[in-house]
């Protein structure tokens, strides 16, 4: 089934957090842009009268013009929403062992608020109902 069709509400994910580090942007030999970055999650309850709280960390990567925006625009600490889905990857290492790793792809990043300290270009601001940046 093409892209966007009814197999992919199967495997869609939408996070809220914090960027963990400012974007890793390469490309592939045949040109495509490529951006990875991580997204802190902080989850907070009370237990026994005690505030908790842990911060899960989510290893995301985005492709083509999202992965170009995401790189200019979105800096560390930076609240964004993410749209995606998951994705499974294995390797194997120089030294012959075996990796896996579940990550976030992402198709549609949101910027929520700034909170970052690097000196990227500003966020263009967005015309009202215009759509958020996608692949």
């Amino acid at each position: 089934m093409e892209p966007g069709g009814r197999d992919d509400i199967m495997n869609n994910v939408n996070l809220i957090g914090r960027l963990g580090r400012d974007c890793d942007l390469r490309s592939l030999p045949n040109g495509t842009m490529i951006a990875d970055a991580s997204l802190a999650i902080t989850e907070r309850w009370t237990q026994d009268g005690k505030k908790q709280e842990k911060t899960h960390w989510v290893k995301m990567t985005a492709f083509g013009k999202t992965a170009e925006i995401l790189s200019k625009y979105v800096n560390k600490g930076d609240l964004v929403g993410i749209y995606g889905s998951l994705d499974y990857r294995q390797w194997q290492d120089k030294q012959g062992k075996n990796h896996n790793q579940l990550q976030v792809k992402i198709r549609e990043v949101y910027l929520i608020s700034q909170g970052g300290s690097s000196k990227k270009e500003s966020t263009p601001q967005p015309e009202p109902d215009s759509p958020s940046v996608t692949d």
